[in-house]
């Protein structure tokens, strides 16, 4: 069970970088035993394919070292520049850290002997699970920070960061909620607002929005009239009646 505080959690995550690191360390050995016994590319298969060639082409299907157990090879680093592990929650801000895989449904290496091939998949297995992991605890310390924020939320600190990023958009408060008014009566949907708004990549989250809407969703109904909604987000605002 994971601490519900940032401290404890950001502390996790320190320890579970320091053990990340210290896996890796080993990964010069699992190289050295792995390369060795690695089955090379058929040159007579590759032949039929593609004309010969004194040297390799760099990153085309000819350069063995794409295979490499490490990942490391010019193939590799274009197709998995994300580990398998990152294919659930794909984030910037999680470090990588250890080796890069092949992607899944790519060609995996062969290997001479079986127990060399049972070491490369436990060495996998191994980082699946440290990724893993990682991004358990990436998650959970986002959850946290959102639902701090969340718990402090002040309605005047949030319309004015809102009026501050549409301003520098230079986009029209009343162009973005009319689109989200598909029946033209001034009332919005309340998913489509917190979905709306949040498409507009306000730096924002669903449990602000969630605090957002409560406020102009007072009878329960499912629906924000918008118009009241950015009278309160400008009280100088009146819409001006078409000439």
């Amino acid at each position: 069970e994971l601490p519900m505080d940032i401290p404890s959690t950001e502390q996790l995550i320190a320890d579970h970088k320091e053990f990340m690191e210290n896996t890796q360390k080993r990964q010069v050995e699992v190289d050295r035993i792995c390369k060795a016994k690695q089955v090379k590319q058929s040159a007579t298969k590759e032949s039929r394919k593609i004309p010969k060639s004194k040297t390799p082409i760099r990153g085309s299907q000819h350069d063995v070292r794409e295979t490499s157990p490490d990942g490391y090879g010019t193939l590799g680093r274009k197709q998995s520049r994300t580990s398998p592990g990152r294919e659930i929650s794909p984030d910037p801000n999680i470090p990588h850290i250890g080796p890069r895989f092949p992607p899944a449904g790519s060609t995996e290496p062969e290997f001479r002997s079986p127990r060399v091939k049972y070491l490369w998949d436990k060495w996998r297995n191994v980082w699946m699970l440290e990724w893993e992991r990682q991004r358990v605890l990436y998650d959970h310390l986002a959850y946290l920070k959102e639902k701090e924020r969340a718990d402090n939320f002040s309605w005047d600190d949030w319309r004015r960061r809102f009026l501050k990023f549409m301003n520098h958009k230079k986009s029209r408060l009343t162009d973005l909620f009319r689109k989200m008014d598909k029946d033209n009566n001034g009332l919005i949907p309340r998913d489509e607002f917190i979905d709306g708004i949040i498409r507009t990549k306000f730096d924002t989250s669903r449990l602000e929005m969630k605090a957002v809407a409560d406020m102009f969703d007072r009878n329960n109904c499912g629906l924000i009239d918008w118009k009241e909604f950015i009278a309160a987000l400008r009280p100088d605002w009146q819409e001006k009646a078409p000439d």
